[in-house]
């Protein structure tokens, strides 16, 4: 529990703290393995707010002997840019505001492997995740209560903790019927089309990059996912010749990345991709299991963007793009 978080319901009516049962794990987490007393600092964060500084106060009376007070020296505007206040005294980014999002499209997968999946693509930053059933997954997984909120949430949430962000993940589950384009175009994962009978959501620019990963065929062998991340990149970028340092730099990238289940994606369905605006990219030559397509897979996307985010910053502070990079940051322990 890397980052302790409570949802704005938790918060008192005046804004100022949050009261907490003995019981409760984020209590046990305190005191038990943070070690906190009376007038400790904790950090905290709010689910689609900030984070900040809180500090504890134990009560005595049983069953409710915690009381995190909440820092409200400044107030901020919450993350959103709804223009309410929040009495949380920022301290430091949450990493949330980054140019970027990941959306995870997943073919349903064994339950079991799912169900250890959720904390794992939440802790990695992904913004929305949206499980789909594609043609080689099993019908009857879809009657799995892995899929269903009262399992995948507090899952998501203990991600969340994991990775450090109150950024709220959004999750979509649509396995009544096998993936089609209808099912993409409903989702907003498809790039748009315009024509006299339909208009899809989602657009298309080069900050809005959409990949399966796959592992080809005997003909065809799909690029590595970061060459095909940086390519996609580099032709979005300004002609400006700062623009041609630092790939995609300004502007805010959505990267859509859809894997599939047990057994992959169909000829069929890597068709269909195509179609939809997707870019085939691998993994390597080595055929992996789905858990660990889906972490590989995040991980160098996260990193890829993670990469891109630093050059724009070192050209943003004056910085030659092949200085050393800074000192490095210490397990937090909140």
């Amino acid at each position: 529990m890397n980052l302790i978080l409570f949802k704005r319901s938790e918060i008192s009516t005046d804004g100022k703290s949050i009261q907490l049962q003995d019981k409760d794990p984020r209590t046990k987490h305190i005191f038990g393995h943070l070690r906190k007393v009376d007038g400790d600092c904790v950090t905290i964060g709010i689910i689609s707010g900030r984070q900040g500084k809180s500090i504890v106060r134990t009560k005595g009376d049983v069953g409710n002997r915690l009381e995190l007070v909440l820092d409200d020296d400044d107030d901020v505007d919450d993350e959103g840019g709804t223009g309410e206040k929040s009495s949380l005294l920022i301290t430091h980014s949450n990493g949330d505001s980054n140019h970027h999002e990941i959306v995870l499209v997943l073919s349903l997968p064994f339950p079991k492997r799912l169900k250890g999946l959720w904390a794992q693509i939440t802790s990695m930053g992904v913004t929305r995740i949206c499980i789909i059933r594609g043609m080689l997954s099993d019908p009857n997984y879809r009657k799995s209560s892995v899929v269903t909120p009262q399992v995948y949430q507090p899952l998501v949430e203990e991600g969340m903790s994991q990775g450090c962000h109150t950024k709220e993940v959004a999750v979509d589950v649509s396995v009544d019927e096998v993936m089609s384009r209808g099912v993409l175009d409903r989702l907003g994962l498809a790039a748009a089309t315009t024509n006299a009978t339909t208009t899809t959501k989602s657009s298309t620019s080069h900050d809005e990059i959409r990949i399966f990963l796959d592992c080809g065929d005997e003909t065809m062998e799909p690029l590595p996912c970061r060459q095909v991340i940086m390519n996609r990149l580099s032709a979005g970028s300004q002609t400006t010749t700062t623009a041609k340092t630092t790939p995609g730099i300004n502007k805010k990238k959505r990267i859509v990345v859809a894997i599939g289940s047990e057994r992959g994606w169909t000829d069929d369905e890597a068709k269909l991709f195509h179609e939809a605006g997707y870019e085939s990219a691998s993994l390597g030559r080595s055929i992996l299991r789905v858990d660990t397509a889906v972490i590989a897979g995040l991980g160098i996307i996260s990193a890829t963007l993670d990469e891109i985010e630093r050059e724009h910053e070192k050209m943003k502070n004056g910085e030659p793009k092949d200085s050393p990079p800074r000192k490095r940051k210490q397990n937090r322990i909140c």
